[in-house]
């Protein structure tokens, strides 16, 4: 398996560095595993603005672009035959807000959120007592 693209600091470099294109090698022994850790390598492209083509020797590879649109894929437990893969990614990504503000703009997310939520709270409560 290869948990690099668990260590979000890690792949947020990528980001911060305008990397275009992520590649990402890996091996998935565990045919039950074989989607979850894919996808969350796409998903470390979308958020750092770069397209991704992850390897496996065992598992499944696959290429998508900065959008995380899937370009091609193939399943090492369910292709038989000619295991080959070709993809044409895109060369150049884009920068995100993830790759420049980090963490800061889901916690600012959540705060804006919960603030939201209390003012809703607070304006029912106020209709309330002035009815």
């Amino acid at each position: 398996m290869s948990y690099d693209a668990y260590f979000t600091d890690l792949m947020r470099q990528a980001g911060r560095q305008r990397v275009d294109i992520l590649l990402v090698p890996a091996d998935e022994p565990t045919p039950d595993l074989v989607p979850f850790d894919t996808q969350g390598a796409m998903f470390r492209g979308i958020e750092n603005g770069c397209s991704v083509l992850r390897s496996t020797l065992e598992g499944l590879t696959m290429g998508a672009d900065y959008q995380g649109n899937v370009l091609s894929s193939m399943n090492y437990y369910t292709t038989q035959e000619n295991r080959t893969t070709i993809t044409h990614i895109p060369t150049r990504g884009v920068r995100t807000v993830y790759a420049l503000a980090g963490d800061w703009f889901a916690y600012l997310s959540i705060l804006l959120s919960m603030g939201m939520i209390a003012w809703a709270v607070v304006e029912r409560v106020r209709r309330a007592r002035t009815r």
